[in-house]
């Protein structure tokens, strides 16, 4: 019954002029757009019934009930196969034979009797993109004919070609082989919005271009006319080429040239903005990597320590330079995947450890490496240096490693060690001497004051004036060597002797050295003026020792023919403490003035050294030790002192003192 249409009885492709379009059934029940004495129907894509005329109905002799949109094409099939009276079971298998027979491109012809005998002949055209044309008439009716079957075929296809382009989301435009416009869809329309309104069938592509470029359509720094004509002209030959086009608005296009079977150009135009805008900002990541990379890396080799960084597992991910250079590693050796416990195995093999150190160094580092806390190890290396590895943990896993050779530092430290601990042994020898010099020398100094008394005593007649006067002199020798003495008694015991440190009023110690002073300051008509002063933690013994020498040396160094004035002031406030960033400590500033005879700016930090005098001794008393431990005094318990002075108006000797011990 139903049989295949041989190739060469296939409907011939339809002939137009360029730009025709023809037009296709109107889709409704019942159309009359195609006259003719056959019938006719139109299935979609889904083999349901979407357009039919009246002779589809009458030439099969259909029932009517059959006329209504959406009836399957298997039930017409179904219907016919019926009539043959071939049974149940065959008339089945004969429609799904014919069904399946349509999924191939051919057309489909059967032929049966109806029950008037008369024969009659369908065809079933399956259209281009999905959808079945049927015919039907008499055998030997004039009503199918080659040209109805090739245009009625035809506009079918074209009807859902068409729709099936528009909805396309790229431009599509086909030139005929003369490279005039056949056909565009409206997405090429919108592409091309300056020259929309040329785009008609039969506009050539040279005028296209010309249009377009006069319109400002593309970019200036893209291809001009000629070229995108030289390309269109390529495709021509065969040649299909594939090119990006930006437009004057800023959108990028990717277009193809193909030509098709019949000499036609299919033109494809493809807006891509957003992919050359995503592509642009990863290549401008990309090159923003790059740049941190390089910036990253030349960091990284300019570092003064070397530095290695491990993931979870302890491979090397990245090393520099230092770090190679600092071992004697080879790069090729000692590059990203090797393990940490492998590159110690291959420092050992170099030689970088002694051999009691090996297996210490092979053990040590990877465990360090393996702590989740900050350690710092050091390394000994068998040519003597010393290096400090500090191992930091990542978050996530992983270490950073940071190698600095710091055997100079090591061996300064040892030499200044050294050298402490001689200056220790040196200092407690001539503290220990001055303290039993000092004592020695009270033995023979008491006899010198006691004979050089009783010879005063006995003698003193006898000796004559030139006597006396050297008896008097060698009794104020002896005199101030005891002063003398003394003071260095007192001065050895500030540095030999632990101090004892309590709360100290120092009000209460002012007022009691200004009695002590009492007679010298009558004797001066001098006057003492004592502001608040504050409570701290120190030695009540050193503090009045303090005082004392400051107020002995204002009473000392007055101004002849002016009364003595000396000032005593304090304020606490806090203080960043300079060898503990971050920290801060109260402390006090006691400020002792005077309006005595001062002295020259540039002897500021001289007048605080041991026996150092600005004056004769006939002109002021003393041995040049007073300030000395006045310094000594306030550096034992953590403090500065400082003087400022001018010359013939006065001196004053700023104090600072740490509240407590503690800070």
């Amino acid at each position: 019954m139903g049989t295949r249409v041989a190739q060469k009885d296939r409907p011939a492709p339809p002939t137009s002029n360029p730009g025709d379009i023809v037009s296709p059934p109107s889709g409704v029940p019942h159309s009359d757009a195609v006259q003719s004495e056959a019938g006719f129907a139109i299935f979609d894509r889904n083999l349901r019934l979407v357009a039919w005329n009246d002779a589809f109905f009458t030439v099969q002799k259909l029932p009517r009930d059959f006329a209504e949109r959406g009836r399957k094409y298997e039930d017409f099939l179904r219907f016919v196969c019926a009539l043959q009276d071939l049974g149940i079971g065959e008339t089945e298998r004969q429609t799904a034979s014919l069904i399946s027979q349509l999924q191939g491109a051919e057309p489909i012809k059967c032929e049966w009797q109806r029950s008037d005998e008369t024969a009659v002949r369908m065809w079933a055209i399956p259209i281009y993109g999905g959808g079945l044309m049927c015919t039907s008439s008499p055998v030997g009716a004039d009503g199918v004919t080659d040209d109805f079957l090739t245009n009625t075929a035809a506009a079918c296809s074209r009807h859902d070609v068409l729709d099936a382009l528009d909805s396309m989301a790229d431009g599509f435009a086909l030139f005929d082989h003369d490279d005039r416009l056949v056909f565009c869809n409206k997405n090429f329309r919108a592409i091309h919005d300056r020259v929309a309104q040329l785009l008609l069938p039969g506009l050539s592509y040279a005028n296209l271009l010309k249009s377009a470029f006069e319109a400002e359509q593309f970019a200036e720094d893209g291809p001009n006319a000629e070229e995108l004509y030289e390309i269109h002209k390529r495709a021509r030959r065969g040649n299909s080429e594939t090119f990006e086009l930006e437009l004057s608005d800023r959108r990028w296009l990717q277009c193809s040239e193909t030509r098709s079977a019949d000499g036609s150009i299919i033109c494809i135009r493809s807006d891509i903005t957003e992919v050359k805008k995503h592509a642009q900002e990863l290549s401008g990541l990309g090159e923003q990597l790059t740049e941190q990379n390089l910036h990253f890396n030349t960091a990284l080799n300019n570092m003064a320590q070397g530095l290695c960084l491990f993931n979870a597992e302890q491979q090397l991910i990245v090393c520099n330079k230092r770090y190679l250079e600092i071992f004697g590693f080879s790069p090729d050796v000692v590059k990203p995947g090797i393990k940490l416990r492998e590159i110690m195995e291959y420092s050992i093999s170099l030689g970088n450890y002694a051999s009691d150190e090996a297996n210490s160094a092979l053990s040590d580092r990877p465990n360090v490496a393996s702590k989740s806390e900050q350690s710092v190890l050091e390394q000994w290396l068998s040519d003597g240096r010393v290096i400090a590895v500090l191992h930091q943990p990542m978050q996530g896993g992983g270490s950073v490693a940071t190698y600095e050779d710091i055997t100079e530092r090591r061996m300064s430290e040892k030499r200044l060690t050294e050298h402490a601990e001689e200056l220790e042994k040196t200092n407690a020898e001539l503290q220990n001497f001055a303290y039993v010099a000092s004592h020695d020398l009270q033995e023979p100094l008491r006899k010198i004051e006691s004979f050089g008394s009783r010879l005063q005593n006995r003698c003193g007649d006898e000796l004559g004036e030139s006597g006396q006067q050297y008896l008097h002199r060698m009794q104020d020798a002896a005199t101030r060597m005891r002063t003398l003495i003394n003071d260095l008694l007192t001065y050895s015991r500030l540095s030999s002797k632990e101090i004892e440190l309590e709360w100290c009023d120092l009000n209460q110690i002012a007022r009691d050295v200004v009695s002590d002073l009492e007679i010298n300051i009558a004797e001066t008509q001098a006057t003492v003026r004592l502001d608040e002063l504050p409570l701290l933690e120190a030695s009540p013994t050193q503090m009045r020792q303090l005082f004392q020498n400051l107020f002995t040396n204002a009473l000392k160094f007055m101004r002849p023919d002016v009364k003595p004035v000396v000032q005593v002031s304090a304020r606490t406030f806090n203080k960043n403490p300079a060898d503990t960033p971050g920290a801060t400590r109260r402390v006090c500033e006691i400020v002792v003035s005077d309006n005595g005879i001062g002295f020259d700016a540039k002897y500021a930090d001289q007048i605080f050294g041991i026996f150092q005098r600005l004056h004769g001794r006939a002109a002021y008393e003393g041995t040049g030790i007073g300030l000395a431990t006045c310094r000594r005094v306030v550096e034992r318990h953590g403090g500065t002192i400082h003087a400022v002075g001018t010359l013939g108006e006065g001196a004053a000797f700023h104090i600072e003192l740490p509240m407590t011990s503690s800070q």
